[in-house]
C-alpha cells in the first residue's frame, strides 16, 4: 500500500504493456504533488524498479529540502 511504502505501483491497469512508479511530493510534510516514471513492463525487472524507486525517493527529498 502507499501509504506503507510511500510509493505507487501500476501494472498495464491503465495500457496494456505500460507499468508506472510514483511517489508523493512533500514541502514541510505537506504532499504538493508526484513524480512517476512510465516504462514498459519488459524493462520493469526488479532491479530497475528499485533503481527507480531510489530515484524517486532521492528526487523528492531534494525537493523537500529546497534543493
Amino acid at each position: 500500500a502507499v501509504r506503507d511504502t510511500g510509493f505507487a505501483l501500476t501494472d498495464e491497469e491503465y495500457t496494456l504493456g505500460v507499468c508506472g512508479i510514483a511517489r508523493v511530493v512533500r514541502i514541510d510534510g505537506v504532499a504538493v504533488g508526484a513524480l512517476a516514471v512510465a516504462l514498459p513492463k519488459l524493462r520493469q525487472t526488479a532491479e530497475a524498479r528499485a533503481q527507480i524507486m531510489d530515484r524517486l525517493a532521492a528526487a523528492c527529498a531534494a525537493i523537500d529540502a529546497g534543493a
